[in-house]
């Protein structure tokens, strides 16, 4: 999720990938908010919304897998780079993900809830409950962040495979194709609440094929060059416009059957044409989705533990109507600072850490260094 791709003079910046980060940390913030808020949606709003809630995060990995697919293209995957590369991702990703399960500790005790085990918080701390366990995480959300870290193990054999051309992409195709139908109409039961199947929902396995689907666009980037930005603009805004009429009628049936292979579909094609749109030409809007771009991993991670304190103020003063935009606004305040105090710190730490295992890359990749800003 918290990835960035930052470029030289011979690798345009993407900039619109930045800005999908940022959307859809937003929505994924929108949804819970709506929901826990139990806020009064029109049926169509609300399909759209819930929709948001669990595609948001799929894209999440469609952007990661597309952003080092993209950096680490031809840099030599040998034991000193691969040593740096999850040196910077655990440094990219543990800190603020320790803060906030503390924090989340400290609210379930403070609310007589039963505390969690030792084994659990260190699985957290480590992220290996990505691995061992999916289901074992803390703060709301934090099943991604292990399903993220899960996929940056493994990424060299798939960057590998990948680079074997023509017949290693076709491999990695067809394996993400065979888990989505696998998962889509076998492993998850359409019948079954969303909930009940919680934990084979959110499986790295169900979700691997969105990262490799980003893997998979990497080598695209010239396509973009081909179209123009009124078309690339067009094809979005007719899959945005698919993604919301889909129907849905339950939690289940968005990640069941066909509507989950052509959400899925729509949700990889929509992250592969704003990977070939260039930098929109108005500056205010730029820094504004380049702003909520930096801060999506903090919004996302963060935005649980706000609403709580908040639900807690409003209510306290008898406000509960304020409740949501008080939320909102705190969020994007706390994300901020979030991002400066913590997340950009312990960024510069992991890359000196990481120079000492590795060699400073050849010019023409040095934007691999910037890959985890």
């Amino acid at each position: 999720m918290p990835n960035d791709v930052t470029t030289d003079k011979d690798h345009p910046r993407l900039e619109a990938i930045d800005y999908l980060r940022g959307m859809f940390a937003l929505s994924v913030a929108v949804y819970h908010y709506a929901t826990w808020s139990d806020i009064p949606l029109h049926w169509f709003p609300a399909q759209v919304l819930s929709k948001l809630g669990i595609y948001a995060v799929c894209a999440f990995y469609v952007i990661s897998g597309l952003s080092f697919g993209y950096v680490y293209e031809k840099i030599k995957l040998d034991g000193r780079n691969l040593s740096s590369f999850w040196v910077k991702r655990y440094f990219r990703l543990v800190p603020l993900y320790a803060v906030v399960c503390v924090s989340t500790i400290c609210i379930a005790y403070a609310r007589g809830k039963e505390g969690y085990s030792l084994s659990t918080i260190l699985n957290n701390i480590t992220l290996l409950f990505g691995v061992t366990d999916p289901d074992d995480y803390i703060p709301v959300g934090g099943w991604s962040i292990g399903n993220e870290f899960s996929f940056y193990l493994i990424f060299p054999v798939l960057i590998l495979v990948r680079r074997a051309g023509r017949l290693g992409a076709i491999g990695l195709a067809m394996f993400a194709l065979f888990m989505s139908l696998l998962y889509s109409f076998h492993m998850l039961d359409g019948e079954e609440t969303l909930s009940s199947q919680w934990p084979t929902y959110i499986n790295p396995l169900n979700q691997v094929p969105f990262f490799i689907g980003g893997l998979l666009i990497a080598p695209t980037i010239h396509w973009g060059k081909s179209i123009s930005p009124h078309s690339l603009v067009r094809m979005l805004t007719l899959l945005c416009l698919a993604f919301a009429l889909i129907p849905i009628d339950s939690p289940i049936a968005m990640v069941t059957g066909y509507r989950r292979i052509l959400l899925s579909a729509i949700t990889v094609s929509a992250c592969a044409v704003a990977f070939w749109c260039p930098k929109t030409k108005f500056v205010t809007l730029n820094r504004i989705l380049s702003l909520l771009g930096l801060c999506s991993y903090s919004i996302y991670l963060i935005h649980p533990l706000v609403y709580n304190v908040c639900w807690k103020i409003t209510n306290i003063l008898a406000v509960p109507t304020l409740q949501v935009p008080v939320a909102f606004a705190v969020t994007l305040f706390v994300a901020r600072l979030s991002y400066l105090f913590i997340e950009k710190p312990m960024i510069g730490i992991g890359k000196v850490v990481a120079t000492q295992l590795a060699p400073k890359p050849k010019p023409e990749y040095r934007l691999a260094e910037r890959a985890d800003t």
